[in-house]
C-alpha cells in the first residue's frame, strides 16, 4: 500500500529506542537524509555498471526519480512508492 510505511518506521525506531529527535534531527531533516541516501545510491549504481547493473539501472533510476519528486513535493521520501 503506497504512502502506508509509518508502521514499518515506527517498528525501525523502537528497536533501536530512539527517534530521530533523539539524534538532533527534525522529521524533515531526516527525510531529507533518506532522500539524500537514495541519490548516491543512483550514482553509486551508474557509476559501477557490470553488465547485472546496467539491466537494472532504467528502472532504478525511473523508480528513485519518481521517489525524489514525491519527496520536493510533500518533504517525505517514500519507500513504498512504485
Amino acid at each position: 500500500n503506497p504512502g502506508n510505511t509509518e508502521h514499518l518506521e515506527e517498528a525501525f525506531w523502537r528497536t533501536f529506542g530512539s527517534d530521530p529527535a533523539s539524534h538532533g534531527l527534525t522529521d524533515r531533516e531526516f527525510e531529507a537524509l533518506v532522500a539524500g541516501r537514495s541519490l548516491l545510491l543512483v550514482n553509486d549504481l551508474l557509476g559501477n555498471m557490470t553488465a547485472s547493473l546496467r539491466a537494472i539501472a532504467p528502472t532504478y533510476v525511473e523508480k528513485t526519480r519518481r521517489r525524489l519528486n514525491h519527496f520536493l513535493k510533500t518533504g517525505r521520501f517514500d519507500t513504498s512508492l512504485p
